[in-house]
């Protein structure tokens, strides 16, 4: 990626030994409507303590790490070891972000391990809305293959095969844009699917996992890393 629009994971730039990993930053990561940025690089610089706070870089709604997360922290992403491990975020959420009519942008890199999951219809949950068990919106990475899938109220309404995401397609931009009534997917700003739907009553936010009230489950696995959320619809040159 362009250093100038950049940040390094680890290491300095021609030591020798020292692998640098470079993830290339939006250049509309922190204004033009973003409300929630969570880093995990400025955490590790910043926080040595390892708080299970995660500091929203907006100073709007600060996250949590569950399941032991913050002790799986690395120079520019987090580990979720689809045990336990995810990130909740309601205070995204209740401030109406997701209700219906309202556009909205999420962004987060990933790098999930695809592996061979005998786990519920969600997959490997990227991130989900809700308010109850039965009132979902999730998209997730489909077990075996490394697929980007998305549920409604427990209805896949979108497996695309276009777009694969995993350990052998290396770190992905994940992104999904919602206008008020439809959303699109993009990896790495190429659109790989979508479909119409609402988002009514979105009262909480889990990344990493599929619900965070009394059926916690199908646990995202692999790093992510760097997590937007914007207030409005970002448009195709943006993203």
């Amino acid at each position: 990626g362009d250093s100038s629009n950049s940040n390094s994971a680890s290491g300095g730039e021609g030591a020798q030994g020292v692998v640098v990993i470079r993830y290339k930053m939006p250049p509309y990561e922190l204004d033009n409507g973003c409300v929630f940025y969570i880093d995990p690089l400025h955490e590790y610089t910043a926080n040595y303590s390892r708080s299970t706070t995660l500091r929203d870089l907006k100073g709007n709604y600060d996250a949590t790490a569950r399941g032991g997360i913050e002790n799986n922290w690395a120079p520019g992403s987090w580990t979720f070891d689809s045990s336990n491990d995810w990130i909740q975020a309601d205070g995204v959420a209740s401030a109406g972000t997701f209700e219906s009519g309202n556009p909205f942008t999420t962004s987060q890199w990933l790098l999930p391990t695809t592996d061979t999951y005998s786990g519920g219809p969600g997959g490997r949950v990227i991130w989900s809305t809700h308010s109850s068990n039965a009132n979902r919106r999730m998209f997730f990475v489909a077990p075996n293959d490394g697929r980007i899938g998305s549920i409604t109220n427990g209805v896949i309404t979108t497996n695309n095969d276009a777009g694969k995401i995993g350990t052998a397609q290396g770190w992905k931009l994940f992104t999904v844009a919602y206008d008020g009534t439809a959303y699109r997917i993009y990896l790495n700003g190429i659109d790989v699917g979508g479909a119409s739907t609402d988002f009514t009553g979105q009262n909480q936010f889990s990344i990493g996992q599929e619900y965070d009230g009394a059926a916690t489950g199908d646990y995202y696995r692999g790093q992510m890393g760097f997590i937007c959320v914007h207030n409005r619809r970002l448009s195709i040159e943006e993203i």
